[in-house]
């Protein structure tokens, strides 16, 4: 199983893999996946677009959820490796965090 998790909808090069998620809400989606390397190429076009439904996929609106595990899974945070787990507690911030967004620039007057 697979769990990953965002609060925006885009992976990576527009791959909408978090469809639930909302950049401006209050939850983030977590989706916990048990599907093979081989269903994932049947269902490349679904899964890029955000319409891949499945009951080998558990989808989660949360504020806070702890993943928990028997064996140390790996850890990825942003494509870069973060370490192993065997609990890993969540939760959205108090304050949102501001950064830049090249693909919406604000518009001067």
């Amino acid at each position: 199983i697979r769990d990953s998790f965002s609060t925006i909808p885009f992976w990576g090069f527009g791959a909408k893999v978090f469809p639930l998620a909302n950049p401006r809400g209050d939850k983030f989606h977590l989706r916990a996946v048990n599907i093979d390397s081989l269903a994932v190429a049947r269902n490349l076009r679904g899964i890029w677009n955000g319409t891949y439904r499945s009951r080998d996929v558990a989808e989660f609106m949360v504020e806070r959820v702890v993943l928990e595990f028997e064996k140390p899974v790996p850890l990825e945070v942003a494509g870069d490796a973060a370490g192993s787990f065997t609990r890993l507690p969540l939760a959205l911030h108090d304050e949102p965090v501001r950064v830049v967004d090249f693909f919406h620039p604000v518009k001067h007057a």
